[in-house]
């Protein structure tokens, strides 16, 4: 069944078709799930307008592609999806629909895989996907989803990543795309049970901060997608006349945590901070407390420390 499966974008003679079965999907499929204020939107003319000014911008890197699913020439289904293959090879499959008459016929899974190899075809290095109920999230897994946290709306969300060698990535940045900024932060306020960010607003602000040299952030990239997380943050004291760090924030997506993402985070920020002279590192997060406690943090007033210590006039630290 799976060669009779095609997929392709649809042309703009057939525009108006995709925008018609995307709204009787949101009326039929998704509406139902949704609470009042995502169902108003969603069944707007707000929406659709919104998802057409995305469509149409082509120049722009993650623009929305409608695409048609047919089998052996018969329009059976639609995909809604967008990649950003110039920034860390996301693909976001954002609307997958087998119509209702084809259903239950193996027709979603066969669709799905092509989805995959159009996706990878077209620059795409990993694919996310939402899902509201137990039964899309089913789905998923039988292609080979993982769950993997939350979006930048915080939404749970699942992952598809090919299992690669390529080894973990870490490093200080100045400079860290929007997208993959709010969805790690979102994701880290979700794990610690704090509020996520409701709009774009806070992320700018993070990436300000993180310009000016206010705070230093590191990531864990594999396969050019972002991974993991570390924020530090560094005060003075006015008492003893130095300076000392603070760990905010470590984060590490689902998918990833049974790597070793978090310790290479942890050992770069500690470097970072002998680099700088800083006589402390301290953590915010009560978790992880074995990781760090193998790192040789040691309880301090009730908060992870790591002393820093200068030795004459130079910074002693060794990592192995």
């Amino acid at each position: 069944m799976e060669n009779m499966i095609t997929i392709r974008e649809c042309e703009k003679s057939e525009e108006r078709i995709f925008i018609t079965l995307l709204h009787e999907y949101f009326e039929r499929d998704i509406a139902p799930h949704m609470n009042e204020e995502d169902r108003d939107y969603f069944l707007s003319v707000s929406y659709l307008h919104d998802v057409k000014l995305l469509h149409d911008d082509t120049d722009e890197d993650g623009h929305i592609r409608y695409i048609f699913i047919k089998n052996d020439g018969e329009l059976i289904g639609f995909l809604m999806l967008r990649i950003w293959k110039h920034n860390d090879g996301r693909c976001l499959l954002m609307e997958f629909c087998i119509l209702p008459k084809y259903r239950n016929k193996g027709f979603g899974i066969a669709a799905a895989k092509k989805c995959i190899d159009f996706a990878a075809q077209n620059g795409a290095a990993y694919i996310d996907a939402n899902y509201i109920t137990e039964r899309a999230k089913a789905f998923w897994e039988k292609i080979g989803f993982e769950p993997n946290g939350a979006d930048e709306d915080g939404s749970p969300l699942m992952t598809y990543m090919k299992n690669s060698s390529s080894p973990i990535s870490v490093k200080q940045v100045t400079h860290l795309p929007v997208y993959p900024a709010w969805r790690m932060l979102n994701s880290a306020n979700l794990e610690r049970g704090n509020d996520i960010y409701p709009d774009i607003e806070p992320v700018l602000q993070f990436r300000d901060a993180l310009t000016l040299g206010h705070t230093a952030v590191f990531t864990a990239v594999k396969d050019k997608k972002y991974i993991g997380i570390l924020v530090l943050s560094r005060f003075f004291s006015t008492k003893r006349g130095y300076f000392s760090a603070v760990i905010d924030r470590l984060y590490v997506e689902p998918l990833f945590s049974k790597t070793n993402a978090k310790e290479l985070l942890i050992k770069e920020a500690i470097r970072y901070c002998a680099d700088k002279c800083y006589e402390d590192m301290y953590v915010s997060d009560a978790s992880d407390n074995d990781l760090y406690e193998r790192l040789g943090f040691a309880c301090k007033q009730g908060a992870m420390h790591l002393n820093i210590a200068p030795t004459g006039d130079s910074y002693e630290l060794i990592i192995e």
